[in-house]
């Protein structure tokens, strides 16, 4: 998890990820109720993102979404405990 915001929590601040000339990250960002702002020169982001809006601005803002299946979040399979 590389950012998490509580989607309950009754204040949704805006998440500035900002970088100057690259950034580069791994992980997941959740906040399905924020704005996502990315600001920087370049970089790779290797992130799931979950938020209600995403803005880029920087040098080049390319945002290309690759979907690679074993790098993403597995669901949990259901059990039965006794």
């Amino acid at each position: 998890m590389l950012l998490y915001q509580d989607p309950d929590c009754p204040n949704q601040p805006a998440l500035d990820l900002t970088g100057g000339s690259s950034v580069n990250a791994t992980g997941t960002i959740y906040a399905p109720k924020a704005l996502l702002n990315l600001t920087g020169g370049s970089g790779t982001l290797g992130v799931q993102i979950i938020v209600s809006r995403l803005i880029g601005t920087g040098g080049s803002t390319n945002i290309t979404v690759n979907y690679i299946p074993s790098l993403s979040a597995k669901p949990r399979e259901p059990a039965l405990v006794e």
